[in-house]
């Protein structure tokens, strides 16, 4: 079931590069950060990546957490999550690939990590296809995930997530649903229906769980 898209009509704030920056600020007081990348350098290359996006005609979506940052509040964001074509990623001049596991690609972009989603995974095809809009990331406006989007593919993920162990992440995209759900008013059964014929039995039994404590927490 796809989307219409919905063009917001005004720049908004969220500028990428700034919101990478103030990230790594944080991860460096922490002691968690060394890649010495001032922030000139990182708009640079926020720059350089779109404009590199568009020149070679490479069709992308944002999704991640820059992507929710154009519909909520709250999220640190230190790098960019796109769903693209593997195909595609070698015409991306100045792109380095750090690993590569099934669907999922870590690379450096500059300055920049880039969390890639390859679109041989029918669930991310689907939601570049049919779950599209366009954003306002400052005053760039870029092709992003609908709200519905946004809420597909960490369902898809949660599963995953659980088995491994990685329970604070499995937690922060429960609560990118909550707020999702809560402030679009999304129907999460027909998001269920998009991932659940990728999804054994004992994963559906499991966000159909998740996807009822997040109804029951918006009632």
């Amino acid at each position: 079931m796809g989307e219409k898209n919905q063009l917001q009509s005004t720049p908004s704030n969220n500028d990428i590069a700034s919101v990478i920056w103030c990230a790594l600020s944080f991860k460096e007081e922490k002691g968690g950060y060394d890649r010495g990348c001032g922030f000139q350098w990182i708009r640079s290359d926020v720059d350089r990546l779109f404009k590199e996006l568009e020149k070679c005609g490479i069709s992308y979506l944002l999704v991640g957490g820059m992507a929710m940052l154009t519909y909520v509040d709250g999220r640190n964001v230190e790098n960019i999550d796109l769903i693209v074509d593997r195909s595609d990623l070698t015409r991306l001049a100045g792109m380095v690939i750090v690993s590569e596991n099934g669907d999922y690609i870590r690379a450096d972009y500059g300055c920049l990590e880039l969390n890639l989603w390859l679109t041989r995974n029918a669930v991310f095809e689907e939601v570049r296809q049919n779950y599209r809009t366009e954003r306002w990331c400052g005053n760039r406006c870029l092709p992003c995930a609908s709200p519905s989007g946004l809420v597909i593919r960490p369902f898809y993920a949660l599963p995953s997530l659980y088995r491994e162990g990685s329970f604070a992440l499995a937690a922060l995209y429960e609560t990118d649903i909550l707020q999702l759900v809560y402030y679009y008013n999304i129907c999460l059964e027909s998001e269920i229906d998009i991932v659940e014929v990728h999804m054994n039995n004992a994963d559906v039994s499991g966000i159909r769980s998740v996807a009822g404590a997040i109804e029951q927490r918006r009632i």
